[in-house]
């Protein structure tokens, strides 16, 4: 099945606006503020987008108990990558350094997003990113798709998928998934191979 790509920016803007001069003043460059350390000891759940050689956007989700996502002395974010995932992680970074990430707390009205300059630490189980851009975001998509509070049960698989399966065609599963998700996390890229996730 093929794709159909956006290729310039005003196609992009046909799709998304312009963000409002109010929402471009909160983001900030460099390293993150130092209130930021709260919210990590309090995430619980990260969406990163990588790019692979081709210049398509790859999207994982990664998370674990409060505090998953460490910050070291650098500033850099570390995240866990899920064992399935490292070969396509690995793959991605390589030629494409960078990356873009949504960090989320339960119950909390707004996620920090981050996107900057990444590499692999500890053999491919860590993903570091230094930050070049991040600022809080409104989580109304969550807030909306009841995310933290859904009742609904998950799909269940009959098979095992890792992070380099392709499936040419949804099956029963998968269809089955998508009409129980809520919530979806949108992983974009530039022609620089810059990264960004949506929520």
């Amino acid at each position: 099945m093929a794709a159909d790509y956006i290729q310039t920016e005003e196609e992009l803007r046909r799709v998304i606006k312009q963000p409002t001069s109010m929402v471009a003043d909160k983001i900030r460059s460099g390293p993150l503020r130092p209130s930021t350390s709260e919210f990590l000891a309090a995430s619980r759940l990260a969406f990163v987008t990588t790019v692979d050689e081709g210049g398509a956007p790859r999207l994982m989700a990664s998370g674990g108990a409060p505090g998953f996502v460490a910050q070291d002395a650098d500033s850099e974010l570390l995240l866990p990558i899920p064992e399935c995932l490292r070969t396509m992680v690995a793959a991605n970074v390589a030629p494409q350094p960078f990356a873009g990430v949504l960090l989320t707390v339960p119950g909390i009205r707004h996620t920090l997003r981050v996107n900057g300059s990444a590499s692999l630490r500890d053999g491919g189980a860590v993903l570091a990113v230094a930050p070049d851009q991040s600022y809080a975001h409104c989580a109304k998509a969550l807030i909306r798709s009841k995310l933290w509070t859904a009742t609904t049960a998950p799909a269940k698989s009959t098979g095992t998928v890792d992070g380099n399966d392709v499936l040419e065609q949804l099956d029963d599963a998968s269809v089955a998934f998508l009409g129980a998700s809520p919530f979806v996390a949108l992983g974009t890229s530039d022609g620089a191979g810059e990264a960004d996730v949506s929520p």
